[in-house]
């Protein structure tokens, strides 16, 4: 019966704690390079989030600043169709020629938001970034839904306009009640343009803050 020695030579303690060490620091580097990539990825991913946050606020407050310049003259055209409707009250000619009643509406994107929360990038940015992020596309939010409030007001008041061709015609309750729906969508109107001033405000401080 023979014995054969194993192939190969045998390694001593020290060789092997050797051989295992260089494959622990292989293993580490690789592990550390993989890191890296993914920190590089996520912190392009926020910067882009941002670039593209900070475009679409631009575009937000250019338009808003833009309604913003025609809130004098419709709520000049509301009160002109107020004081007409009464006028026909009190059985006095309408004292002008044109009724109009309405406003410029803002069209407020929150794309880029969205697509910052469906990526995950806001995960990847400093927290006081997002607060002020989400504190001004949640005042977007509100001002949409008030804007949306005031085209319903517009609309109710604008019911006997499109109605009935001739306003002296319209009787007396009619008149009561598109004058009081003129009323509150002047009402809502200041209140809007209130919120659209703070919107602004909002958009320009963060702008400002960021650098542009």
């Amino acid at each position: 019966m023979e014995v054969h020695a194993p192939h190969g030579p045998v390694l001593t303690l020290r060789e092997a704690l050797v051989h295992l060490s260089i494959v622990t620091v292989g293993i580490l580097i690789a592990l550390s390079l993989d890191g890296l990539r993914e920190w590089r990825e996520h912190r392009s991913l926020a910067a882009e989030a941002r670039t593209n946050l900070l475009a679409e606020i631009r575009g937000n407050k250019e338009d808003l600043d833009r309604v913003l310049a025609t809130f004098d003259k419709a709520k000049e055209r509301y009160r002109a169709a107020y004081t007409a409707a009464q006028n026909l009250l009190a059985s006095k000619p309408l004292g002008t020629n044109e009724i109009k009643v309405g406003f410029d509406t803002a069209e407020l994107t929150a794309g880029a938001y969205a697509t910052a929360e469906v990526t995950g990038a806001f995960g990847y940015m400093e927290y006081d970034d997002v607060r002020r992020f989400a504190s001004v596309y949640d005042l977007q939010r509100k001002y949409d839904a008030l804007q949306d409030q005031s085209v319903g007001y517009v609309a109710a008041a604008s019911g006997p306009l499109l109605l009935q061709a001739d306003l002296e015609e319209v009787q007396k309750r009619q008149l009561e009640d598109w004058a009081a729906k003129i009323e509150q969508a002047l009402a809502a109107l200041n209140v809007q343009e209130q919120l659209a001033q703070h919107l602004s405000r909002s958009y320009g401080e963060l702008l400002a803050g960021e650098g542009h």
